[in-house]
């Protein structure tokens, strides 16, 4: 599986949030402190919110490896049915961060990384945790300019997307938020993540 900065990738199914058999990867990570690696945890549901899939990862805490270790889990599911990756967060395992465009490329489906408050401070932080930010700092200031989303419940949240439209991505959220500001996936996932951490 190419990984994060290897320009490989397929072209992207179109994303049908109206469908009754639309399938979500929702994905979320869990960490103790100081430790080398993060557990990811991915969770395939329905979307009448039946769970059919689950695949656990890991990825590097303050490494570069996020992308490619989420489209590994993608591709060891080995599930054609998936039709979206929903991440929890853009910038994840201590400044490890998700390129949602490469996501999309490397699963050939759409991808939308959630995320719920403004990232200030997020320049400083680095170069406090780095003794060399430059490479990271490139990284995050790369990223895409997220767009802020209300869902049906009344909850904004922030989202990077590739592969949907905006009022695609938004169908796909609401279709998967019963309640509050999370959608189903990704609470399962953060459930299972932790779960799975704390062995």
């Amino acid at each position: 599986m190419p990984t994060a900065g290897t320009g490989g990738g397929r072209a992207i199914r179109r994303l049908h949030a109206e469908k009754r058999g639309l399938r979500c990867l929702g994905v979320a990570e869990s960490f103790a402190p100081g430790a080398r690696r993060s557990t990811l945890a991915g969770v395939v549901m329905r979307r009448d919110g039946a769970v059919d899939g689950a695949i656990l990862g890991a990825s590097t805490v303050s490494g570069s490896d996020a992308t490619g270790s989420i489209a590994s889990m993608h591709a060891r599911l080995g599930r054609g049915d998936v039709s979206l990756t929903m991440v929890s967060g853009m910038v994840i395992s201590m400044y490890n961060t998700v390129d949602v465009a490469l996501l999309a490329r490397l699963t050939g489906a759409p991808a939308i990384c959630v995320t719920w408050r403004e990232s200030a401070g997020l320049e400083g932080a680095i170069r406090r945790h780095f003794a060399e930010p430059g490479e990271k700092l490139a990284e995050c200031a790369a990223l895409p300019r997220r767009e802020r989303v209300r869902l049906r419940t009344g909850h904004g949240v922030l989202i990077a997307r590739a592969g949907c439209s905006l009022g695609g991505a938004r169908a796909a959220l609401d279709a998967f938020t019963t309640h509050g500001a999370v959608p189903e996936p990704i609470r399962v996932a953060r459930i299972l993540a932790r779960a799975a951490a704390r062995r």
